[in-house]
């Protein structure tokens, strides 16, 4: 079944803001966007307010919706988040030898790698994305799935903008990656979360580098 006109437009101006290619603060011109992507303003405006619900845009009365900007509260609170997702995706993991497909997170990290020598910014940082999703999907909890899901799509964003300033350094998110499969596949909780701790840490503290000396972010 083919994608409605709303999810269409949901889905394009998201990955617009997303990648970078709307910023933080532009003004969204409900006609430019309408004859851009052939979608009439009804669908679009239903669009934009699931972008609004979202977060990643901001409506204002007799001014229409503007990309939402990111601050260092919103950096700092969306690795939270995922923080405790991810620790306790890796605590139920070992404590209930929850199977993880050790070799799909082998056959990602790879494809992570080879895209950050190959200078793929994009598909190094889904991949990277991605890879961290096995283990919380692996719980086969919907709600907790959702909650991330949502968080990801943050992160996504973040990561685009923040690789332009300081580009990830892909050896070294391979080694971690790496270090957080064998803790998985060994069930090792304590140097399990260990491992990924530091690891998230290091990706917000990179972010955090990269937009030093502004009010706000993206």
């Amino acid at each position: 079944m083919a994608n409605s006109l709303p999810e269409i437009a949901y889905e394009k101006l998201k990955w617009a803001i997303i990648k970078g290619e709307l910023a933080s603060n532009t003004s969204i011109s409900e006609r430019k966007f309408s004859e851009k992507y052939g979608i009439s303003r009804t669908p679009l405006r239903e669009a934009l307010a699931r972008l609004g619900q979202d977060g990643f845009v901001l409506n204002y009365p007799n001014l229409g919706y503007i990309v939402a900007p990111i601050t260092f509260k919103d950096i700092i609170d969306i690795f939270d988040v995922r923080l405790c997702i991810e620790s306790f995706a890796l605590t139920q993991i070992c404590e209930y030898k929850i199977p993880v497909d050790s070799d799909l997170l082998r056959k990602i990290n790879s494809e992570y790698f080879e895209a950050g020598k190959a200078g793929d910014d994009e598909t190094l940082i889904i991949k990277n994305v991605e890879f961290h999703k096995v283990a919380v999907d692996s719980l086969k909890n919907t709600y907790i799935s959702n909650i991330y899901n949502q968080t990801r799509d943050m992160i996504l964003r973040l990561a685009f903008a923040s690789n332009k300033v300081s580009p990830v350094v892909t050896v070294t998110g391979y080694q971690e990656h790496e270090g957080i499969i064998q803790c998985l596949e060994g069930y090792k909780l304590a140097e399990g979360i260990k491992e990924a701790s530091l690891h998230l840490k290091k990706g917000r503290d990179n972010i955090l580098e990269a937009a030093k000396g502004t009010i706000t972010y993206l």
